[in-house]
């Protein structure tokens, strides 16, 4: 039986702005939930790609549901440990409410067209979006989550610097004060965001490996083939793995393809499930040196055994060169990459002038546009309009500007 953590305080009560409704009977990390769940920034991920175009199969996983996938998988560490079980629950359902379209290629695309005007980190966004751009109540923006829970879905905590990959946003003043209010001056990630980090790897790894099963691109011959690639690439994160870690992985593809056709669903789900069950098996560890004045949540840290880290990052290696690196992934990669910079230079005014790129937009993002005088403010607001975009719609927009064939009010 795994350790748990006995807390002795809690921050579930403090908000930012507004109170629980007198008469919730909720707890406010449950309530939290809830505002995440309602959010249309959260039901517009079912129209955003995880590794393949949704459009491509029905199979294939979404942002929306690889976010219920880590939730669940959050939950079960949370069980296991004694973590705040809601507080895992919101931080893992919030951990892509922020990201573009098109997955992974949509990232790096915002990233390189916003790096000289403050920046684009999915992290951020997500954060960006939970306290200024969402919206619910009349008086104030976001939606007003507990700090217990902006502290969990805080991953990077080191602010913009036009150096750093990983960072916060610091161009916009709420985002930043919020951003300061949930740290309270701690620099390291609290217990419950080490646990939506994790679930999100493991759903990650052993997600897309049957995402990748069902699509014929990973097979046991190809991870021989790039065995040189994926294993080099595993080591970048964690050193430590060897040709044994990518043996295991081949073993999993192994059992899988060897499998009647008739069982070959059951066979693979039941490897998948497995080694789920094996990722969650994690505890707490009391962190070094921590102050006993330390909220409870940054008491602990999460311990991962060093032989489930190489499992994992070998996972997600092997699905990294055979699926994003295939070429037939690559391709539908490149006409994101196009879709998105051209949407970018449409929003911001560079494909016109800037009063045209005024009248594309609804509100608010129309006054928000029209009262920035400056490219870098104008810049951030086409990059949050087209980070609420799904897939189809990027394509919609793109279509109707670009395409020659005729366009009508409805396709918009």
């Amino acid at each position: 039986m795994a350790s748990k953590i006995d807390y002795k305080d809690s921050d579930w009560e403090r908000r930012w702005g507004k109170a629980t409704k007198p008469g919730d009977e909720r707890r406010p990390p449950e309530v939290d939930r809830s505002r995440i769940l309602h959010s249309a920034a959260f039901r517009r991920l079912a129209g955003k790609t995880q590794i393949f175009g949704i459009a491509q199969d029905s199979f294939f996983r979404s942002r929306l549901t690889h976010s219920l996938e880590v939730a669940q998988i959050a939950k079960g560490i949370a069980l296991r440990t004694g973590a705040d079980i809601e507080t895992c629950e919101s931080a893992a359902l919030a951990h892509d409410i922020g990201h573009p379209p098109f997955g992974h290629r949509g990232e790096v695309v915002l990233a390189d067209l916003m790096s000289e005007f403050g920046g684009f980190e999915a992290n951020a966004q997500n954060f960006r979006v939970l306290c200024q751009l969402e919206a619910k109540f009349i008086d104030e923006p976001g939606l007003d989550l507990t700090r217990t829970v902006m502290d969990a879905i805080l991953k990077y905590r080191q602010p913009f610097d036009g150096k750093s990959r990983k960072f916060y946003y610091i161009d916009d003043e709420r985002v930043r004060d919020a951003v300061e209010w949930a740290k309270e001056g701690i620099e390291e990630r609290s217990f419950e965001c080490q646990i939506m980090d994790w679930a999100d790897d493991v759903a990650y790894s052993c997600h897309d490996l049957e995402d990748g099963l069902h699509s014929g691109l990973i097979t046991s011959q190809r991870i021989l083939t790039f065995s040189n690639d994926i294993i080099e690439r595993a080591r970048r994160a964690v050193p430590e793995c060897d040709d044994a870690d990518l043996k295991d992985v081949h073993s999993i593809v192994v059992r899988c393809e060897s499998a009647r056709m008739t069982d070959y669903e059951a066979v693979r789900k039941t490897q998948i499930s497995s080694l789920i069950n094996e990722f969650i098996q994690v505890e707490p560890a009391p962190r070094p040196a921590a102050r006993p004045s330390l909220p409870t949540r940054h008491q602990y840290d999460l311990a991962i055994p060093l032989a489930l880290r190489r499992k994992c990052e070998m996972l997600k290696s092997a699905a990294y060169i055979l699926l994003v690196s295939d070429p037939r992934v690559a391709s539908l990669e490149a006409r994101a990459d196009h879709i998105l910079r051209f949407l970018f230079r449409l929003y911001t005014g560079e494909e016109g002038s800037g009063a045209s790129a005024l009248s594309l937009y609804p509100e608010p993002f129309r006054t928000r546009f029209r009262e920035e005088a400056d490219p870098a403010g104008r810049a951030r607001v086409a990059c949050d309009f087209i980070c609420g975009m799904t897939d189809e719609y990027a394509e919609r927009v793109y279509s109707r500007v670009f395409s020659a064939s005729r366009a009508a009010l409805a396709d918009y």
